[in-house]
């Protein structure tokens, strides 16, 4: 989803608690660079907390394409397609 919660900038990322429940405020948020430096401590924080609740989880245009699995499959798969590639020019 599009926000401006956590940089007073619009950005796509994965909804997470801070998002779901500050949604309705968005209108309200300070612009940039404002809103990034209120919520430089806030990230830092859930950042070293190891929580994703309050941290802003960037996604990018493509996050829609991705599929299930963990980074270790993507990483395994990616690698594969590396070897054939490789292979078909050897």
């Amino acid at each position: 989803m599009l926000t401006r919660l956590f940089s007073g900038r619009h950005a796509r990322g994965i909804p997470n608690r801070f998002v779901r429940e500050l949604e309705s405020l968005e209108d309200e948020v300070p612009p940039y660079p404002i809103q990034d430096a209120l919520m430089l401590p806030a990230r830092q924080a859930a950042a070293e907390q190891g929580s994703a609740d309050y941290l802003n989880l960037w996604a990018g245009q493509t996050a829609s394409l991705t599929k299930p699995g963990s980074a270790l499959d993507y990483f395994q798969a990616l690698a594969a397609d590396t070897k054939r590639a490789l292979d078909r020019r050897a």
